[in-house]
């Protein structure tokens, strides 16, 4: 209290200035990946292929690729974009991915193999904003087959 009455300028400014700072850090989203032409619109993503789009039914976690425009991609950016996968019997997975190259171009995410387990089609969908309602990029389509035919060929 004496520090107060001695210093009333001194310590009304420390006290505004980590106001301002607190009030700062606590309203700030440092990574919205918002797009540059129109600040107040979230970046959608646009998915263009599945690597693979065709496996064995009962395969082991796979990671598959992604390819597409628009995905935020940057090393700390990977908790602002979901991957969602529904597979065949409707059970959903949804997951940040493994990773996001730089240019924002492709995405590589894993699905463990209990999603992997029933004949059919699944389907992935990409959300750049999960906490922000928006657009969902999708779907691309992943064909679970139970085996594998080779036709034999006669001469």
């Amino acid at each position: 209290m004496l520090l107060f009455h001695r210093n009333k300028k001194l310590v009304l400014t420390v006290m505004f200035a980590g106001l301002l700072i607190g009030i700062g850090l606590l309203g700030g989203n440092w990574q919205t990946g918002k797009a540059d032409t129109e600040p107040t619109t979230p970046t959608v993503p646009d998915v263009l292929t599945l690597t693979p789009n065709e496996i064995l039914k009962n395969s082991v976690d796979i990671p598959f690729v992604i390819t597409g425009t628009n995905f935020i991609g940057d090393p700390w950016s990977v908790e602002y974009t979901l991957v969602i996968f529904t597979a065949p019997d409707e059970r959903v997975y949804a997951a940040a991915p493994d990773s996001i190259n730089a240019d924002g171009t492709e995405i590589i995410f894993t699905v463990p193999s209990e999603y992997l387990n029933v004949q059919g089609i699944g389907t992935f969908y990409v959300d750049n904003h999960p906490d922000y309602p928006g657009e969902l990029a999708g779907p691309l389509e992943l064909s679970i087959i139970d085996f594998l035919y080779l036709p034999f060929l006669a001469k």
